[in-house]
């Protein structure tokens, strides 16, 4: 059943993606449609394929389930933080470091905006299987500077600046739908 569900929901993904896709993808999405078993390579194209077209389409959103402290402590967090890419608009919702200690940690402080991106820049390398987004974003509270590292696995760092205020680094998985 699980593996249905993951399927349906891939082929629902392809389906609304308005690039052309190659004949080698267009077969794996026949599978897919078909309900056919996919091997571990044509799964990970298919990954690979939605997370360099969202970023592409500046499309997308990032579940952030770990944050860097400043002394270099990993700590991990609940559900509900992320941030997300939506055209030329940035969502945030990430818990404020405090000190070397996050604020998701004892009082619940939390860095909530939407801001207007100003800059976009992505860069990858040849394969593109890993891609480096640097964003500016502003909102009538200050500036905002990201720089966000994607793999071909949907895992991320997040690297975030707010005007003055100290670096956090955060990890995350794109949420590919």
């Amino acid at each position: 059943m699980k593996q249905f569900l993951f399927i349906a929901v891939l082929a629902l993904a392809l389906a609304q993606v308005s690039q052309p896709v190659a004949a080698q993808r267009q077969e794996i999405r026949e599978k897919l449609l078909n309900n056919e078993k996919l091997t571990k390579k044509e799964k990970a194209e298919i990954v690979q394929q939605l997370i360099n077209e969202r970023i592409e389409a500046k499309l997308f959103e990032i579940d952030v389930n770990r944050i860097t402290t400043f002394n270099q402590q990993f700590h991990g967090l609940d559900a509900g933080y992320g941030l997300g890419v939506n055209g030329d608009e940035l969502t945030v919702c990430l818990p404020a470091s405090v000190g070397s200690v996050s604020g998701a940690y004892g009082n619940n402080e939390q860095l909530k905006f939407t801001a207007r991106i100003t800059s976009y820049k992505v860069t990858s390398n040849k394969k593109k299987t890993v891609h480096t987004v640097e964003i500016e974003a502003e909102d009538s509270a200050g500036k905002y500077s990201l720089t966000i590292i994607a793999y071909k696995t949907s895992r991320c760092d997040v690297m975030m600046k707010a005007q003055g205020q100290r670096s956090s680094s955060f990890e995350g998985v794109i949420r590919l739908l």
